[in-house]
């Protein structure tokens, strides 16, 4: 397929994956942070093996935040079919998605979803998965974004385990059914059919729901049809909502339910979107973002490959982000402890900087 604009490669920085802690002849880098008086983040050595760190940037703006990426750290970005191959045949690689990559300082981690007009049916929505005949165009998009990007890891949709009927925006919509999932391992195996020449790590899953309920068996179906067979990894998100109060060992337990989901999967297994969110406006303050910096010590203890914080700044969706207004956050310097496996002496407290702060209007939370 050939690609008539901005055929640049763009150029980036590839630095180690992390810094590993050798113990006698085990190489391990999973680590509890434990918060002193002083907000001191120190890393400590556990033996369950080795994970990477990183964070998801999905805003434009990413000049404000080139002072924040952190060294060796994962950098998640979208590279959305849908608007770089809106006419057929035709790729326009936006500009966004170039300064995006630009930011990576270690692992690049490319996430490819959402189908154009011309290979969905009329009136299906964005998120929805193409003709079954238009399977090998977004598999060659995908070769595509590789060729471009050079990633180490690429990861197949987004939330596909979602039904149509939540809305048109960014995230899958394969449905939740059995079939729905054998139907997302189709178009892995057109992926890798596609791609299989090349040296990349391919994740499977960016579930949204990965849990046991009824009605729910879209991965079930995708693991029957084997989507393991084509992949290097499985991955999934989890989001839990602030304040938690009395109920923060359940909040944090829902985490690590979904992750015993995941781990039936025969893949090691990633946490491609994860944070805490703070729906309540007027209570995002000073104590939310030390209890942010508290969920990134604890995702420090699950053994998964990679884990990754949504997101980086500049996206501001119910206060989820590592940097605010040129500051960062009390999670941001956590999670820096993470990735570089520094013990600095201190690291200053932040300015409470995300108004506005504990409204009078509004009852403190239990």
């Amino acid at each position: 397929m050939s690609n008539e604009n901005n055929n640049t490669r763009v150029r980036r920085v590839t630095a180690a994956a992390a810094v590993a802690v050798v113990v006698g002849s085990i190489a391990v880098l999973t680590m509890l942070s434990v918060v002193t008086s002083e907000d001191i983040f120190l890393p400590v050595i556990s033996l369950t093996g080795k994970t990477d760190y990183g964070y998801s940037v999905v805003t434009s703006g990413t000049q404000s935040l080139e002072e924040f990426t952190i060294e060796h750290a994962v950098l998640r970005v979208f590279a959305y079919w849908s608007e770089i191959e809106a006419t057929e045949g035709v790729y326009s690689w936006p500009q966004s998605l170039d300064n995006q990559v630009a930011l990576a300082d270690g692992p690049l981690y490319i996430n490819v979803t959402n189908t154009p007009a011309w290979a969905r049916p009329t009136g299906s929505k964005v998120c929805s998965p193409p003709y079954e005949e238009n399977r090998e165009d977004f598999a060659e998009f995908v070769e595509a974004v590789i060729i471009r990007y050079e990633p180490d890891y690429i990861e197949i949709w987004n939330e596909p385990d979602v039904p149509e009927s939540v809305g048109d925006w960014y995230m899958g919509c394969f449905g939740l059914d059995y079939e729905d999932g054998e139907e997302y391992a189709e178009v892995v195996s057109a992926v890798m059919d596609e791609i299989d020449y090349i040296n990349i790590k391919v994740v499977v899953g960016a579930l949204a729901h990965p849990f046991v309920a009824e009605g729910y068996d879209f991965w079930e179906g995708a693991l029957d049809s084997e989507v393991y067979n084509d992949a290097d990894y499985a991955s999934f998100h989890k989001y839990i909502p602030w304040p938690w109060g009395e109920y923060q060992e359940y909040y944090f337990g829902l985490v690590s339910d979904a992750l015993d989901f995941m781990q039936e999967t025969p893949l090691p297994i990633i946490l491609s979107e994860t944070s805490v969110r703070c729906q309540e406006t007027s209570w995002c303050g000073t104590d939310f973002e030390d209890d942010k910096a508290e969920y990134v010590d604890f995702v420090g203890t699950l053994d998964l490959h990679i884990a990754m914080f949504y997101s980086l700044g500049g996206n501001n969706w119910d206060y989820t982000d590592l940097v605010y207004g040129g500051e960062a956050m009390p999670a941001w310097y956590a999670l820096e402890s993470l990735v570089m496996f520094e013990d600095e002496d201190a690291y200053p407290p932040p300015e409470d900087v995300l108004p506005p702060v504990q409204s009078d209007a509004y009852p403190a939370p239990r």
